[in-house]
């Protein structure tokens, strides 16, 4: 006979049905029916309860976030309460982090060191967003310049829009290969791309104080994802030594143009704002021009954004970057 597992009745939310899809990623928990009812006789009787029942004890498998007084997060580091999916993922992430990866790479092999870091990156990238939604934060402290109707928790909760009974259970269930879908997604985004990454990016950004005595140039010997690496290697240097040295410019070798690329870096994770942008009379010129203004041999662009530079050798690319980080574009504003 199957098990069950509990959750609320009415409306689905986006905590509720990723909890569904995080339990089917766990071996315990990946056969069990899942009953969504407010009836507390029919919940006392479910194996595992989640999202309802004003209890949160995982010594008896509960999981409920809405009764007074619940204040857990995902670590002593984080200040977002944790929803029903938080909760879950908390206590039964690695497993789901190495059953999904059993699934997307069946032949990889993976340390446990490297699943407690994939764990922390999937909660932060994917679990976290719904945490805070569920939770009425949002991602900003000022006034919001537009709302985000295509988030994954907004997608969760158009399906709630066609019919109850069967029609509803249906909707349900189409919410969660959604979930999973993108959950799938995430990970192997994660996996794939970034935790190769990570040491590469560490090691550019170890050597980064040759180039620069306040160590703002980092230069990569290989392609790969180090936005998403960076702000960890600087708040791990930071707790070390106490002072945090951003990065303000990342270099590497643009193999499809045979040139070298320069990235402003931005002022935090996801931010189009920047650090510091290439200097303003640089910007949106190319070629003849743009080398007679920075007097550097070359120089190929720059974005009229300030975000990228380009010269055609290392050695140039690393003087503009150097040149750069020294610029004051306040002296040619005042002027």
């Amino acid at each position: 006979m199957k098990g069950i597992i509990g959750t609320h009745a009415s409306n689905f939310h986006c905590d509720d049905v990723t909890g569904c899809v995080f339990l089917k990623f766990t071996d315990n928990y990946k056969q069990h029916r899942v009953i969504r009812t407010l009836n507390q006789e029919e919940l006392n009787k479910c194996d595992l309860v989640f999202d309802v029942g004003g209890v949160y004890d995982p010594s008896i498998n509960r999981f409920d976030h809405h009764q007074r007084g619940f204040s857990e997060t995902y670590s002593s580091q984080h200040t977002i309460t944790l929803s029903a999916c938080g909760l879950l993922f908390k206590h039964f992430g690695e497993e789901i982090v190495k059953n999904v990866i059993a699934l997307i790479d069946p032949f990889g092999s993976i340390t446990e060191e490297q699943i407690c870091w994939l764990k922390l990156k999937i909660y932060n990238t994917f679990v976290l967003p719904i945490d805070a939604g569920d939770n009425g934060i949002d991602p900003s402290p000022t006034e919001l310049l537009f709302r985000d109707s295509t988030n994954l928790s907004s997608r969760v909760a158009k399906l709630n829009a066609k019919g109850y009974g069967m029609m509803r259970l249906e909707q349900f269930l189409k919410a969660q290969e959604l979930v999973k879908k993108e959950f799938i997604e995430c990970v192997s985004s994660i996996y794939f791309r970034i935790l190769p990454s990570f040491e590469p990016t560490r090691v550019a950004f170890s050597k980064r104080f040759e180039y620069d005595s306040e160590g703002r140039i980092m230069v990569l010997n290989e392609k790969c994802s180090w936005r998403d690496c960076l702000t960890e290697l600087e708040d791990e240097e930071a707790s070390k030594n106490g002072i945090k040295k951003e990065v303000l410019y990342v270099i590497s070798h643009d193999d499809t143009r045979d040139q070298w690329g320069c990235i402003a870096t931005s002022l935090s994770p996801g931010s189009f704002k920047m650090r510091k942008p290439f200097p303003q009379p640089w910007r949106g010129l190319r070629d003849n021009a743009l080398e007679d203004v920075c007097k550097i041999k070359g120089a190929i662009f720059t974005h009229n954004s300030g975000f990228l530079a380009c010269n055609a050798t290392q050695e140039g690319m690393i003087k503009m970057a150097q040149l750069a980080a020294v610029f004051d574009d306040q002296k040619i504003i005042t002027k």
